[in-house]
């Protein structure tokens, strides 16, 4: 389904570090920024099984993969019409 930019599941080495930004409102996230962030995906995982494939992908890469399954699932099954119908149909479970 994907294929491994480095199929090795060792981390590249890496000679920048990533940024991370103190925002100013201590109710806020950090915001970080760091090219070539990277996941390895190790054999008999979770991810392994979603990429077809081990070993080193960029986090765009996993994330599109993510985007696609999610698109792929709503298309599988779709919303309910309303929130009554929602409600409706989830009260009639424990009846």
């Amino acid at each position: 389904m994907s294929n491994p930019v480095n199929p090795g599941t060792n981390k590249v080495p890496q000679s920048l570090f990533p940024l991370s930004l103190k925002p100013s409102s201590p109710t806020s996230f950090p915001l970080a920024y760091g090219d070539n962030i990277w996941d390895v995906v190790h054999e008999g995982s979770s991810l392994a099984e979603l990429t077809e494939a081990i070993g080193q992908f960029d986090q765009h890469t996993i994330n599109e993969l993510f985007a696609m399954l999610i698109i792929q699932l709503q298309q599988l099954i779709p919303p309910p019409e309303t929130h009554v119908e929602f409600t409706d149909e989830f009260t009639e479970e424990f009846q």
